[in-house]
């Protein structure tokens, strides 16, 4: 997915990993990821995520505690001279 995101596109991933998520001064939004390591746990990967439902998203978390086991389409959009990459979905299972 790292080196070639747009063979994904539309395909359906599933994903489990720690949530982060930072407020853009910009956009005036939270922007919400799911952290998550590779095999060898060496890197990780930032991948960010949207759900249509707003009470979707964990609410007082405590950042990185969060373990959340997620299926949704991976999808793009533009952001400003940018492509980005996300999964959308409303399917999480949140364990704290």
């Amino acid at each position: 997915m790292m080196s070639n995101p747009d063979q994904y596109i539309g395909k359906v991933i599933k994903a489990n990993g720690f949530y982060s998520r930072f407020y853009a001064e910009e956009a005036k939004k939270n922007i919400h990821f799911l952290i998550v390591a590779d095999a060898g746990s060496c890197c990780e990967l930032r991948l960010e995520f949207i759900c249509s439902d707003e009470n979707a998203y964990p609410k007082n978390y405590e950042e990185g505690s969060t373990i959340i086991f997620m299926t949704g389409v991976f999808t793009h959009y533009e952001d400003q001279e940018f492509t980005r990459y996300l999964l959308a979905t409303d399917n999480l299972l949140i364990l704290k």
